[in-house]
């Protein structure tokens, strides 16, 4: 999670601060389920969405295959109807 941070102050210019910190204090697996989790539109996927960078969101790193196993297939099938809603082809993520 903290790489996914510094990817995208690196690589996009975006400084998620309150998201850094989250992870910093709670830890990057609960901040992913709970992101994952949320109902609410999040201003961050969707930034990343026309950043066209959801490669870096917690969805695509939860689909990553050396991810997956940490979590349900409630939260995976989740994150990927959620990236499939924003046209991101989740078939690429391995």
């Amino acid at each position: 999670m903290l790489s996914l941070y510094e990817r995208g102050k690196n690589e996009c210019n975006y400084h998620a601060d309150r998201f850094h910190r989250n992870v910093k204090e709670t830890g990057g697996l609960a901040v992913a389920k709970e992101l994952i989790a949320s109902n609410a539109p999040r201003n961050d996927l969707l930034l990343l969405h026309r950043l066209g960078r959801l490669d870096i969101s917690t969805e695509a790193l939860a689909l990553n295959q050396q991810f997956r196993g940490l979590f349900t297939e409630e939260e995976l099938n989740r994150a990927r109807k959620r990236l499939r809603c924003l046209n991101y082809n989740t078939d690429d993520i391995s």
